[in-house]
């Protein structure tokens, strides 16, 4: 799983301005970089070295190919996918309902393996952040781990926008503690995630 740290939150890939609004998506060149690693978009990758001569200011060399590179996920067999839910649970439980996830006493079904859930990020609203909507899906995904399903949370613009709040001091009507708790959380969601040909990400970077 290609996952974010604490440290990349806090490095000039995420960095969000407090004060401007294209700031808020600054993170995308490193996204769109470490994408275009994942998939390998180009065969023949160049590097552009200065040189001191007038005539020549650049060389271009072939880059370096890595000496091995890490297996791609294989795609699930099943997967379901969400986006945009903005605190809405009530929904996610009667579309896993649906898709036979969930027993109508709302307890995951009997053996999940092979099952994938994607939540591609906003799920939950940037005005009115629920922290119940965050445990939520947090006991799903340590719950369905345990039948063999997989469940991969990304962040989304209201996450970021949460965050950016928080570090910038606000508390979003929760307590001390409630704010720690979701910013760890948005901390540790993934920017991305890949599966066989499939990238799963929210929206697309914005420039």
């Amino acid at each position: 799983m290609l996952r974010r740290n604490k440290k990349d939150f806090q490095s000039n890939q995420l960095r969000i301005s407090e004060n401007t609004a294209p700031g808020l998506f600054s993170w995308s060149m490193g996204v769109l970089k470490r994408i275009a690693r994942t998939f390998a978009l180009s065969e023949k990758t160049v590097v552009i070295v200065p040189t001191k001569e007038p005539e020549k200011p650049f060389v271009i060399v072939p880059a370096k190919e890595p000496e091995k590179r890490a297996e791609r996920p294989a795609f699930p067999a099943r997967c379901i996918v969400f986006s945009d839910t903005d605190n809405d649970v009530n929904s996610v439980k009667n579309t896993l309902r649906f898709a036979g996830i969930l027993s109508k006493k709302g307890k995951l079904t009997g053996n999940l393996e092979g099952i994938s859930i994607f939540h591609t990020g906003d799920l939950i609203d940037k005005k009115n952040p629920d922290p119940a909507v965050v445990e939520y899906w947090q006991l799903l995904q340590q719950d369905a781990l345990t039948k063999g399903c997989h469940v991969k949370l990304i962040v989304g613009n209201h996450e970021q926008e949460i965050w950016q709040k928080i570090r910038a001091g606000e508390k979003c009507g929760m307590g001390a503690k409630q704010v720690r708790w979701l910013n760890d959380f948005i901390e540790g969601l993934d920017l991305f995630y890949v599966a066989g040909p499939v990238l799963f990400i929210h929206g697309y970077p914005t420039f």
